[in-house]
């Protein structure tokens, strides 16, 4: 028997589930046995880990005195949330502060929406108004309110968690979060790939603000920021070295057209 990509991806909402394990058995795939005799639980992330610069290493060198070359630089915030979904028992990893669900993907949607969501926000309307880091765009009171509002008015209402999660509670310790200067998380880095992110941290929350009737004023700065940003110049008029597919011309002219047309519509 060959076991074939064994993932499990707590980066998007429901990757562990697009990837179950492929079994094959005398070249013939089964998937009964693969329900039968194995196990991919879901299981969602939360911890903020921004890339690792050249200075974090020497830092980092200094204090231990040997030579690191892969350091991870973190915050002191850690969650994991596992589905409870074994074929033959598992390990006690509650012990290590795991938390077992029957279902992970409330916590999956709860950490896209309000962290990643509010991270994406952060980094496009952080480097437009010309913040480095994401402790200082959220030191900024304007985009603070904007973030916290957005949290508040048009995220958490999207979602259904159970009755031992205290959202509020979670925004504000997102906030506490952001804030950290220690961090260093750039603005930049988070604004990678926004073209492959904005569809389940903004788009997925505005699809159901949009299916309620509902305003979403708050997440369409987001995507504005977005937009903006991939055109390759920033508010002061110096290039932004955009790394997203977006920013080809193609793409930039079809969204260029769908802008026009919402207008037209709107006048």
């Amino acid at each position: 028997m060959i076991f074939e990509g064994v993932r499990i991806c707590p980066g998007n909402l429901g990757q562990s589930q697009k990837y179950f394990p492929q079994m094959r058995l005398h070249g013939q795939l089964r998937p009964t046995l693969v329900f039968s005799l194995n196990a991919g639980p879901s299981m969602m992330v939360d911890r903020i880990v921004p890339a690792t610069t050249p200075e974090d290493i020497d830092a980092i060198d200094g204090r231990l005195g040997v030579a690191d070359a892969a350091p991870v630089v973190t915050e002191p915030f850690s969650q994991w949330v596992v589905e409870d979904r074994f074929c033959a028992g598992r390990p006690p990893w509650e012990d290590a502060g795991v938390t077992f669900v029957d279902d992970v993907r409330p916590f999956e949607e709860m950490k896209l929406r309000m962290l990643n969501g509010s991270h994406s926000t952060l980094a496009y309307l952080g480097y437009l108004a010309g913040y480095e880091t994401v402790a200082e765009a959220i030191g900024d009171d304007r985009i603070h309110s904007l973030v916290h509002d957005m949290m508040t008015l048009e995220v958490i209402p999207t979602l259904e968690m159970p009755d031992e999660v205290d959202l509020p509670a979670y925004r504000d310790a997102l906030l506490q979060r952001f804030a950290n200067p220690g961090l260093k998380h750039r603005t930049w880095q988070i604004a990678m790939d926004g073209s492959q992110n904005l569809p389940q941290r903004l788009l997925s929350t505005i699809r159901n603000r949009l299916a309620a009737g509902q305003p979403f004023d708050r997440l369409a700065a987001g995507v504005a920021g977005w937009m903006r940003y991939v055109t390759g110049t920033d508010l002061a008029g110096k290039p932004i070295d955009v790394r997203d597919l977006a920013a080809e011309p193609v793409f930039l002219s079809s969204v260029t057209r769908a802008l026009v047309k919402l207008n037209d519509k709107d006048m």
